[in-house]
């Protein structure tokens, strides 16, 4: 078998002809292969190892007989001409075939040229499929250069009831009966040309032929004890066979639709190449996925149909889809459908679907939490552009419990009987999502197990199930005055537990997550606590507590005029006219509850140190007591983010301040489908803009740990606003 050229190793795995032409001229026919290296077949033994000729080469499909009208019959290949010696075994019958016919003498090969007898006048021994037929002949090819004066003799190729052996000398499941059977010896020296060689008995000789007949590509080969070889080979199409390859790596080769089941198996043009699974059924085609997850089944008897057609391509996306579930698993529910198996199916967009050429399947979510419509989405976004850059598109039907997907020429969106979602939504859904695709980033896998160990506090939503998870690696304290109470401190302690108090009595009206204390305990270390650090052991705890404080009571992310945070924008919370601009376009931070409610203290909390002061301090300010409950409120916020989001500044430390905000939104808001810059024209250049977000990117998609972000971050554009 000629190798795989290395290109068509890469995405996707697809289709190749492999086989050398078998009546090439000895001056262009492709170079033999080394057989150096090729195992002798001991007596007694075969190849593979301890395994059947229908164990490697499949069940006989149909006996076939000598007939002029039989398409499987005359697809049997005439071995014409001398340089085999085929033994006239036959020719003392009285009859071959039938009681009306005479025996054929096949010592007589005529070149193919002067040769026009049809294959029911042809010698039995001379017929045979066309894989076995161009094994023989690169086998022919591989004896005459071992042994110059030898030639392969063969006893029997596809074989036929005689006047001595009515029923026929094989058992009833020999593939001699289908012409992939052949046996074989070697020739003793010729001396004369013309002379008909005996067999050679040297059983080593006999063992090297085998040896010549694994490398020449025979898929089984047995040493018989009683002196001779039988090859055998898989059901195939045609003399120079297509092998489909599988992204495991398993190769299957295209066969002939069987003549008997034509009805189940006859497809359009573009249907996928049609393959054998008998004694394969559980081998693996891809990493999730057997030969019998793609197989078509009879109705009602679980018995599945024997050939079957599927697109590697439609492999290749459905693995690309379950690496992108968090949860549960994917299975297929339909596949390949042959006719029979489609005509008794009750599915209302049946017309619309592909099973029957090999390339649509119907699957669904076991134990996941993601709904069907996500599932699509994910389809389209994971399998759109590689399709797209092979000239392909698909077709997609929302379905109640599942998803249907197939491999098709132009796209095709639909949703099936019982789908609460319209088509015109599911379409744009399907539509955003190859625009997403396109311009998504995505996180290098390969840093996952060592960024992980590094982990930094993740944001999340406000939930009765959260738990404060510090980061595995905390920085160590440089801040002399961490775990001391500074004069400030002391002085503010009076005014901080009176404001608390204050907050406290709004706070309590609102809905827990947890119990009471629990929620006071969380408040007072958030913002009682006092310490002018950002680091060490004090700091730490602040961010614990408000972390808790935050997710643990029912705070009003919501924007209060607009239903959800659909459309939300972000600004840098100090900057007056960015607020009003993000606040007049959609959702902003200024207008939930949250911030009404504890802003102003965060934001203008303040005391005087003493009667004399005229000079108020505030009691959450960066230089004495700096608090992170805003910070973490804001990324909550973003947390709570719905598809696009916006970010509106002045300066590009504005963009800086907005770091955490926008990496909550990119990376680890999961229903945050895009982002948009929109900075000021004259005030910041869109070049700063952009190098800034490609740095930042560059920096999360290094160090950020996948276990715990999307696959890939939100795309971003950057625009300007007078």
């Amino acid at each position: 078998m000629a190798a795989v050229p290395f290109a068509l190793l890469l995405f996707p795995l697809s289709v190749v002809a492999l086989l050398p032409d078998a009546d090439c001229e000895p001056s262009n026919c492709a170079p033999l292969p080394s057989c150096d290296d090729r195992s002798d077949v001991p007596s007694g033994e075969s190849f593979p190892l301890r395994t059947s000729a229908v164990d490697a080469c499949g069940r006989l499909e149909q006996r076939l007989v000598r007939s002029n009208t039989s398409s499987s019959f005359e697809s049997l290949v005439q071995y014409r001409g001398e340089d085999v010696v085929f033994v006239n075994e036959e020719n003392t019958n009285t009859w071959c075939g039938d009681k009306s016919r005479s025996c054929v003498d096949c010592r007589n090969g005529q070149p193919a040229a002067t040769d026009t007898r049809r294959n029911s006048d042809q010698c039995a021994d001379r017929l045979m499929s066309g894989r076995l037929y161009s094994r023989l002949k690169l086998l022919q090819r591989l004896v005459a250069k071992e042994w110059p004066k030898r030639r392969i003799r063969v006893s029997e190729a596809w074989d036929e009831s005689t006047s001595t052996d009515v029923v026929g000398i094989h058992p009833p499941s020999s593939l001699h009966y289908e012409g992939r059977s052949a046996r074989l010896d070697v020739s003793i020296e010729i001396t004369t040309p013309d002379s008909v060689p005996d067999r050679d008995d040297d059983v080593a000789l006999l063992s090297r032929l085998g040896a010549l007949t694994v490398c020449a590509g025979f898929d089984h080969v047995y040493h018989d004890v009683r002196g001779f070889l039988t090859v055998s080979v898989k059901r195939q199409k045609g003399r120079h066979g297509t092998v489909v390859i599988y992204p495991s790596g398993a190769t299957f080769l295209e066969v002939t639709v069987p003549e008997s089941s034509e009805y189940d198996y006859e497809a359009e043009a573009e249907a996928e190449l049609l393959a054998d699974s008998d004694g394969r059924q559980d081998e693996r085609l891809s990493t999730h996925f057997t030969v019998r997850d793609v197989l078509s089944f009879h109705n009602g008897t679980g018995q599945a149909y024997r050939y079957f057609r599927f697109d590697p391509d439609l492999l290749y996306c459905l693995e690309l889809v379950y690496k992108k579930l968090k949860d549960g698993r994917l299975d297929i529910v339909s596949a390949y459908r042959t006719r029979s198996d489609e005509d008794v199916r009750v599915d209302s967009d049946k017309e619309n679907r592909r099973h029957r050429l090999g390339s649509g399947v119907e699957t669904r979510l076991v134990n996941s939490k993601t709904s069907p419509m996500s599932l699509a989405t994910t389809f389209a976004e994971e399998c759109g552009l590689d399709l797209a850059e092979k000239g392909k598109s698909f077709g997609v039907i929302l379905l109640r419990e599942g998803v249907y997907f197939d491999i098709r020429w132009s796209l095709f969106v639909s949703t099936g009987a019982g789908v609460n979602t319209s088509k015109d939504d599911f379409q744009r859904s399907i539509q955003y999502s190859l625009v997403n695709a396109e311009r998504r980033i995505d996180i290098p896998q390969y840093l996952s197990d060592v960024v992980c160990d590094y982990q930094e506090l993740v944001p999340s939503v406000q939930s009765h199930e959260y738990e404060y998870v510090p980061p595995k690696q905390s920085p160590i304290t440089s801040c002399p005055e961490d775990g001391t109470e500074t004069d400030f401190c002391a002085r503010s302690k009076a005014n901080r537990v009176l404001e608390v108090n204050k907050l406290w009595k709004v706070i309590e009206l609102k809905h827990f997550w947890r119990e009471r204390s629990d929620v006071r305990r969380a408040l007072d270390g958030c913002l009682v606590s006092c310490s002018p650090c950002i680091q060490g052991t004090t700091w730490n705890e602040k961010v614990k507590a408000c972390n808790e404080f935050a997710h643990w009571v029912s705070l009003g992310l919501s924007d209060r005029e607009n239903e959800g945070n659909t459309n939300a924008h972000f600004y840098a919370l100090t900057n007056q006219e960015t607020k009003v601009k993000a606040c007049r376009s959609g959702s902003c931070f200024h207008r939930t509850e949250c911030l009404l409610s504890i802003g102003p203290l965060l934001l203008e909390g303040s005391f005087y140190p003493n009667e004399q002061s005229l000079k108020s301090q505030k009691l959450y300010g960066i230089e004495n007591n700096p608090s992170p409950l805003l910070e973490i409120l804001h990324q909550t916020y973003a947390m709570h983010a719905v598809e696009k989001a916006t970010l509106w500044i002045t300066s590009i430390m504005e963009l800086a301040s907005l770091n955490g905000v926008t990496k909550a939104l990119m990376l680890y808001n999961k229903r945050v489908t895009e982002i948009e810059i929109r900075y000021k024209k004259g005030m910041v250049s869109e070049d700063d803009a952009l190098a800034f977000m490609r740095n930042s990117v560059a920096q999360w998609t290094t160090t950020s740990c996948s276990q715990v972000t999307k696959s890939s971050l939100s795309p971003y554009q950057v625009t300007s606003y007078s």
